[in-house]
């Protein structure tokens, strides 16, 4: 054990991170046909069966062929996730656009790790347009939102 010395009104920072399993936020939902959002990600792996990626989720519906993952958040959106069974693709859809990333990291996170347990590289990437004015809509409304507060109290 080290201790660190440092004055008193020295900044201190401690930080930890802990992967919640994603039933926490998510529940099984019904299929979504068309979505108002959507992320092709591409990799340099046949797809994978997400029965198999996501084992055990009792809380995400995960259709028998393995090929959708839909997920219901709590007071939220509904994402979708599609294997394709011709390309190497993953569909991510949601009619929520900040809805799609916390499926997004969990759908990378758990494909690297079934593809490493086989010794094998994976790699994702994304060749679309990026939806930078989805994403700046965002920054506004967070802004304004703020500026609503500091004004209110």
């Amino acid at each position: 054990m080290y201790a660190i010395l440092c004055p008193l009104d020295a900044p201190r920072v401690a930080q930890c991170e802990v992967d919640f399993p994603l039933g926490l936020v998510c529940k099984g939902a019904q299929p979504m046909k068309n979505a108002q959002h959507k992320l092709t990600v591409d990799t340099n792996k046949s797809p994978a069966n997400l029965a198999e990626v996501f084992p055990g989720q009792s809380n995400i519906s995960v259709i028998q062929s393995g090929v959708y993952v839909y997920a219901d958040y709590y007071g939220g959106p509904t994402v979708t996730i599609l294997a394709s069974k011709t390309s190497q693709r993953y569909r991510i859809q949601c009619d929520v656009f900040e809805g799609m990333w916390l499926v997004l990291y969990e759908l990378i996170r758990r494909l690297e790790a079934h593809y490493k347990k086989d010794n094998v590289s994976f790699r994702a990437s994304f060749m679309g347009p990026l939806p930078l004015q989805e994403y700046y809509e965002l920054i506004d409304t967070h802004f304004e939102v703020s500026l609503q507060v500091s004004l209110g109290s």
